[in-house]
């Protein structure tokens, strides 16, 4: 090929240098003929790939030999270039060792049977190829779903408060600590009917995680943050809310949510509890769990539930925990959760040590952590407590 360039370039110049232009036009002729048969020849080898791309991709788990041989050989660049950089050089080695080992291979055999260690080679060079490129792509997803639980990470942080809120004869402080599998945990403030005295507090749990779980917590916030605009009554608000979710529930993404209404001027916490875990009340030195009266279905289940409220008098050194069952559920190294009864002594001792509410919250996600000791979390932590000044 090279000489072939070499005595074209040389017949050129003769021809140019000589004022032969039907030589000149003749060469021009050639050059203009080699060109329109590489790129014909270009795009029928392109096709052709494509091709063989398209039968090995659709071939799914049933893929053939044949077809994984053809496309492994014919898209070795592109295999080749997706491989993370930082993979590379170890590539490059295994690829060096193997051609070591097929040079000492032919010098052990003879060059009689070259051709048969170029097929192998071949055939070594295709299933590497596969692996190389079977790494990548689950590389490539796993990169994908790290980005959409990190999305939805931060979806998540983003609906709750940046602050506790302020409210005359009430310390009110919430926490959520995400899980490494993000759920639709979040907890919310808001003045119900815009008046000061009344706070509403909303602690939720999606069912489901990932950005499935992120999104509909993100529009439950939203629907929610519209309905306690004109309305001061949970009962109300919760009905209402309950069909904003069921008439937008196409994925079955049940909520379960517990709304209460903290009242300044009576000193009163009104709630109702769909489907959430029940909240916890310390008075007189001791720790209970309050019921709940009226339907508890999560929102998105049942349309047209009507919901009732519960309304508890508080008093001066009273306390109270809404929290999701992430909680309760917290399980050790043996997988023993922690269970409703340890989660109600726990919340009484953090109760008694703690100054106030922001440090209960610590002092009793430290007395979690002590129980589950070394075993992962395996779902969202998510809690409010009250205290009455």
């Amino acid at each position: 090929m090279i000489i072939f360039v070499l005595n074209f370039i040389g017949e050129t110049a003769d021809a140019i240098e000589q004022g032969d232009w039907s030589t000149i036009i003749g060469l021009i002729v050639i050059v203009a003929v080699l060109v329109f048969i590489a790129k014909h020849a270009r795009e029928q080898v392109q096709g052709l790939r494509d091709a063989y791309r398209h039968r090995f991709q659709q071939a799914g788990d049933k893929v053939g030999v044949r077809d994984a041989l053809l496309f492994s050989l014919t898209w070795s660049r592109e295999i080749y270039d997706n491989i993370p950089a930082d993979r590379k050089p170890l590539v490059r080695t295994a690829f060096l060792m193997i051609a070591i080992g097929m040079g000492l291979l032919t010098v052990e055999l003879g060059f009689t049977h070259l051709l048969t260690i170029l097929i192998a080679g071949l055939l070594i060079l295709a299933a590497i190829n596969l692996l190389i490129w079977i790494v990548t792509e689950e590389r490539g997803q796993k990169d994908i779903l790290r980005f959409e639980v990190e999305t939805a990470r931060r979806m998540q942080l983003s609906l709750m408060p940046s602050a506790n809120p302020e409210l005359d004869g009430f310390d009110v402080a919430g926490m959520c600590r995400p899980a490494n599998t993000v759920g639709g945990d979040h907890f919310d403030y808001a003045r119900l009917g815009g008046k000061e005295s009344l706070l509403g507090i909303a602690v939720v749990d999606v069912a489901g995680k990932g950005m499935d779980a992120a999104m509909t917590a993100v529009f439950t916030s939203g629907a929610l943050a519209n309905e306690v605009r004109h309305e001061t009554d949970p009962a109300t608000i919760m009905s209402r809310l309950n069909m904003t979710v069921f008439s937008r529930n196409n994925k079955q993404k049940f909520v379960s949510f517990l709304l209460g209404a903290l009242d300044a001027a009576n000193r009163t916490f009104t709630y109702v509890n769909a489907g959430q875990s029940r909240p916890l009340l310390y008075h007189d030195s001791r720790v209970v769990a309050l019921m709940a009266q009226g339907p508890r279905f999560p929102l998105g289940v049942v349309p047209d539930t009507k919901y009732e409220n519960d309304t508890l008098s508080l008093a001066t050194g009273d306390a109270l925990l809404l929290f999701t069952d992430g909680l309760v559920e917290a399980m050790d190294r043996d997988g023993e959760p922690l269970g409703q009864e340890r989660l109600q002594t726990l919340f009484q001792q953090a109760i008694e040590e703690a100054p106030d509410s922001e440090a209960v919250l610590r002092a009793l996600i430290r007395r979690i952590e002590l129980f589950t000791g070394s075993a992962p979390q395996h779902d969202d932590l998510t809690a409010v407590v009250i205290r009455v000044l």
